[in-house]
């Protein structure tokens, strides 16, 4: 209000100036007067020099004032970034992937408004929905082919609504946009217990009913365009939009708590198979594994994609299905009410188009989505392992390898001519369940350019390449250059830690979070291979440069304190080594040295840090006095994954240590690895160590700077000459300790 009111009052007195200065040139008419006198009453008799300096007073208290509110905006801002990771997320991405200037319509035309663009979207999926409705099969024939892959149970599914306990647990933990309804998830985490006690009521009549009402039949369709699909002036075509339908946050409630309830899982665990991932909360790096096992061992694979995955499913199928897997009628009746009467309110940027749009298929952002598209991708999956079978039962190669996760479909096979097979097993049954195979994402390659070559005899020669993007993983193993996608997220982890050094957080917070949100983007992937050296030290290094911290220190000395939890040569590795010792849990780990093989890309990585292989799937590492054993469980009161993740990361340091005095450098001149990498090594508590160097400022400098005392020095060197603080003799260049 105060700066509103200096705000008017400046722009009076350069009004009266301006009529005095007219006034005093004789050039001023009857209504320039006329307002030189309402001014005047308003601002004070003033002359034209008190104005003028009055003027210039206001200016500087208002440019203070600016200042002061942009300073405090700035101070409010990092303070919620720093104390919300919620919100931090929410700026990186925003920054990573600005929104799109613009939208194009089906027929090419760039719209002008942002009511224009909602019209667009809407008119686009009425069209595709209608085009999909005229050349799809029967709902029968649909219906029958879903059904042909799904083994009716013997009992009915026991899956009991949420108690009111539940949906209130579940409620303070909530978070997520509103829906149509305007409820927000900030909002009802703060509700009474006694709300959810009402509301586990009012399911229970929705359950009885075999309805629900309106307002849970709508959504708010937000539209976010694919950053990858945007042209030079920044629009995006409306095919490449993708649909997120946000719901009642208490359909969303009800969803996400019976979804995550004892019985759910139990039915998950009972009717999934292994081929399906994601959805059995198995860590993507686990199915990678598996992944580029097999293709290390079988040389073929093959990557499939449906168009638009989710928007094809019939919900009256998937009724069906559920139906047919004796789910509780109450709860199936449920669903069909708010899933086969869908409204969706289309929204581009701030605009919420009206009129509601009638939806159709899964809408993507329901809890219950990703679990329906696994069932049909699961049922399709048996259909062509019977019929692959039964067309190659004369043939002595191993059976296939099929991963799901999700809509993706990786398959491994040894036979490229099986492998084709299997392609058009997947066309034919996809277009009798009314789904569409974008042909335009299938790719065969192979582990050689031998494979290459017979993969061209039995598919398109378009769709044969050198390697694929498996899960986002690169299936080129041989020695090379980085792929554009591993090149593109090194960048990415780059512009993250630049962003993120504005934030203004101290180093423990600070590197923490640069580990979650920029080291593993460039972590993600490395599975048959590790990175290279090279990239690893090169995002180590602008780790720190964006710190602000400690840069000039040595780079080993920084890597042995700091660099197990945010180095990305340690990183991948351990990794790796985690999802290694969750698959060791389920079944033996099958051990290859062939390349390509996350045994092999292990076993390389530790035979160059030091270890030594004892069996298969068995390392030493001599100089830390360590063990990796992935075969054998480890004391039941440990988390097994992680004990072995910390003897990589042990390890790790010491190879560090030993790099650090092979480097030269003038502070271990003279020193012998009987300090730091021999004998004397597993008796310092590195983790003790980071956590006092991050404790304060100078803690960190002394770490990395001074990491020999005068009394360290004389107990290895056998030495007891004094060693001055500053000194620069050559014979003995160590620190003093603080």
């Amino acid at each position: 209000m105060r700066h509103r009111k200096l705000r008017k009052r400046l722009a009076r007195l350069c009004d009266y100036i301006s009529c005095l200065t007219k006034q005093a040139d004789d050039i001023a008419g009857e209504q320039t007067l006329r307002n030189l006198r309402c001014l005047r009453q308003r601002c004070g008799n003033l002359s034209l020099s008190e104005a003028r300096a009055q003027v210039s007073s206001l200016k500087e208290v208002l440019r203070k004032e600016e200042q002061q509110e942009k300073t405090r905006r700035l101070s409010e801002w990092r303070h919620r970034v720093q104390s919300d990771v919620g919100e931090l997320g929410n700026w990186l991405r925003s920054k990573a992937t600005p929104p799109a200037e613009g939208l194009v319509d089906q027929h090419g035309r760039h719209t002008e408004t942002v009511c224009e663009a909602a019209d667009a979207i809407a008119d686009f999926w009425h069209d595709f929905w209608r085009d999909l409705h005229s050349q799809r099969p029967s709902f029968e024939e649909r219906s029958a082919a879903v059904l042909e892959g799904v083994d009716r149970p013997l009992l009915p599914a026991s899956l009991s609504l949420p108690v009111a306990k539940d949906l209130c647990a579940l409620a303070r933990k909530a978070k997520g946009a509103g829906g149509p309804d305007g409820w927000h998830s900030s909002e009802i985490k703060h509700l009474p217990f006694e709300a959810f006690r009402v509301f586990e009521m009012l399911v229970k009549t929705w359950h009885d009913q075999g309805s629900v009402p309106l307002q849970l039949q709508q959504s708010r369709m937000v539209c976010i365009p694919k950053a990858q699909k945007r042209n030079q002036q920044g629009s995006v075509g409306v095919v490449d939009v993708r649909p997120i339908s946000i719901a009642s946050v208490w359909w969303r409630l009800f969803s996400s708590a019976w979804y995550q309830s004892v019985d759910f899982k139990a039915w998950r665990s009972n009717n999934l198979t292994v081929d399906i991932g994601a959805i059995t909360g198995e860590d993507i790096c686990v199915t990678l594994s598996e992944v580029m096992h097999q293709f290390a061992t079988k040389k073929h694979i093959l990557t499939l994609d449906f168009t638009k995955a989710f928007d094809t499913l019939d919900a009256e199928v998937s009724i069906r299905l559920l139906q047919h897997l004796r789910w509780p009628p109450g709860v199936v009746a449920m669903l069909r009410s708010a899933w086969c009467h869908q409204l969706r309110f289309v929204q581009w940027k701030h605009h919420c188009r009206p009129q509601a749009l009638r939806g159709y298929g899964q809408p993507q952002g329901d809890p219950l989505g990703p679990l329906i598209m696994s069932l049909w991708v699961q049922a399709g999956l048996q259909v062509v392992k019977r019929r692959s079978a039964a067309a190659a039962a004369h043939r002595a190669a191993p059976d296939s390898f099929t991963k799901v996760y999700v809509d993706d479909r990786t398959v491994v096979d040894a036979c490229p001519r099986r492998l084709a097979c299997v392609w058009d097993l997947w066309l034919q049954w996809s277009r009798r369940a009314g789904l569409v195979e974008n042909t335009l994402k299938s790719w065969a390659a192979g582990a050689s350019a031998k494979q290459v070559a017979d993969l061209k005899a039995c598919f398109p020669a378009d769709r044969v390449v050198k390697v694929v993007q498996a899960l986002g993983a690169s299936t080129y193993t041989t020695p090379r250059a980085l792929t554009e996608q591993e090149a593109k997220r090194g960048q990415a982890t780059r512009t993250t830690l630049a962003l993120l050094s504005c934030v203004g957080m101290h180093l423990r917070q600070y590197l923490g979070t640069a580990k979650v949100f920029a080291m593993s983007k460039a972590n993600y992937g490395w599975v048959a291979r590790a990175p290279t050296l090279q990239l690893s030290k090169q995002l180590f290094t602008g780790l720190f440069k964006h710190a602000h911290r400690v840069r000039y220190s040595s780079p080993w000395v920084r890597a042995l304190v700091f660099g197990a939890n945010v180095h990305l040569d340690c990183l991948w590795a351990t990794r790796l080594v985690g999802a290694l010792a969750k698959r060791s849990a389920i079944s033996p780990l099958p051990w290859s040295l062939l390349r390509g093989s996350p045994s092999a890309a292990l076993h390389g990585w530790l035979l160059e840090r030091g270890w030594t292989l004892i069996a298969p799937w068995r390392w030493k590492h001599v100089s830390s006095a360590v063990d990796l054993d992935l075969t054998t469980p480890v004391a039941p009161q440990r988390n097994r994954h992680d004990f072995l993740q910390h003897q990589v990361r042990v390890g790790w340091r010491a190879w560090c240590a030993s790099r650090w005095l092979a480097s030269g450098r003038h502070e271990v001149r003279g020193l012998s690895l009987r300090g730091v990498g021999g004998a004397a090594f597993p008796d310092v508590d590195w983790e003790d160590v980071r956590k006092w160097a991050l404790s304060a400022a100078p803690a960190a400098t002394v770490a990395l700077g001074a990491s020999f005392s005068p009394a360290t020095w004389r107990a290895v060197s056998g030495r007891p000459e004094h060693v001055n603080s500053v000194s620069r003799d050559a014979t003995a260049k160590v620190r003093r300790h603080l």
